[in-house]
Order: structure tokens, then C-alpha cells, then sequence
């Protein structure tokens, strides 16, 4: 009985998450003849927001620095307001 007041409890207090960022689609085809393709991501929030990016081959197990990466994300950092997106100041 105490475990289950205890779960009931902690379940209370963990904080929400919130879905603000749409990205279209959910596959990236990379055409091999491009050397770079563009990914549209929406921010359907009030706030601005920041979404992190990162590319892998699939495999959990394995240490990040011994992964074969052959594409690369290239952090461009930038405002996302949904009346008014910019980049941000120095990029």
C-alpha cells in the first residue's frame, strides 16, 4: 500500500512535456546527386523554441564516438517565432 501511495505521489509531480515543433515528415530521403537538402520544422507554440538535431546508423549498443556517420547536421541556430522567424544574432 505504501509503494502505491508512494507512485501515486511521484506520477503527481512529473512535469509535462509539450509537442511545439512540427517537422514535415517523418522520413529524410537524401538524394545521392544532392549535396544538401533542407528540413522544414514549424514551431506550433506560443514561446520560442530550441530543438536539438542529431544523425545516427540505428545501432543502440554502440559507443557514439565509433558510429559511422556519413551525413552531417549542421547546427544553424535560429529563431523560432511563429509571426516573425529570423536568425539568430551572429549566425
Amino acid at each position: 500500500m505504501r509503494r502505491m501511495v508512494l507512485a501515486l505521489l511521484l506520477s503527481s509531480y512529473l512535469p509535462s512535456a509539450d509537442a511545439s515543433m512540427v517537422i514535415d515528415g517523418t522520413r529524410i530521403i537524401f538524394p545521392g546527386d544532392k549535396k544538401e537538402i533542407a528540413v522544414r520544422a514549424t514551431n506550433m507554440g506560443e514561446t520560442p523554441s530550441l530543438t536539438q538535431v542529431w544523425v545516427d546508423d540505428g545501432r543502440v549498443q554502440i559507443n557514439r564516438k565509433r558510429m559511422r556517420r556519413r551525413l552531417l547536421c549542421c547546427r544553424r541556430l535560429c529563431a523560432s517565432n511563429r509571426e516573425k522567424p529570423e536568425l539568430a544574432p551572429g549566425v
